[in-house]
């Protein structure tokens, strides 16, 4: 009889956990959209909120542990468990819906890439330097909007504005 690997332990939990992933991203979207209600309800016509959920696939879960384990060594003969205290860990990241946007760009032509020949390219520093600039044009970007949104309402009101 074959002896089951390591990873073959982590996606046979993986796959007994999944049901539960999805019950933790229903509650957490479901938390989420109720906090912000009144913010929703308060929103002008130009603004929008959105809430993103999104799980990693098994694979992806298996090499974020790898990576964690690489200083003590990703031992396949010892069978580990992928939990934690809590059977789930999820987290709430909130910015910008630009950068939501470009996090969801990002992930797919840096992470999870069709094209092999990408696959890594987000750790080279001229990427992460590129990206700098992205996240730092969105800011002023927003700044901008901002300021030309605060001078419009200031016109509108009859309000000086400076």
């Amino acid at each position: 009889m074959t002896q089951r690997t390591v990873e073959d332990h982590l996606r046979e939990e993986y796959f007994f956990l999944s049901s539960e992933i999805k019950r933790v991203l229903h509650q957490l979207q479901t938390d989420v959209a109720c906090l912000l209600l009144p913010a929703t309800l308060a929103l002008k016509h130009h603004e929008r909120i959105h809430v993103e959920d999104r799980a990693k696939d098994c694979d992806s879960a298996i090499n974020a542990l790898r990576r964690r384990e690489e200083a003590r060594q990703f031992d396949e003969d010892t069978p580990r468990r992928c939990s934690t205290s809590s059977r789930v860990r999820a987290e709430l990241q909130v910015v910008p819906m630009l950068t939501g946007l470009f996090w969801q760009i990002e992930h797919d032509a840096f992470y999870k890439p069709r094209d092999l020949l990408l696959r890594g390219a987000a750790t080279k520093p001229i990427i992460r330097e590129r990206t700098e600039h992205v996240y730092d044009a969105f800011e002023e970007l927003e700044n901008v909007l901002e300021r030309e949104l605060q001078r419009n309402a200031d016109q509108a009101s009859g309000a000086p504005h400076p």
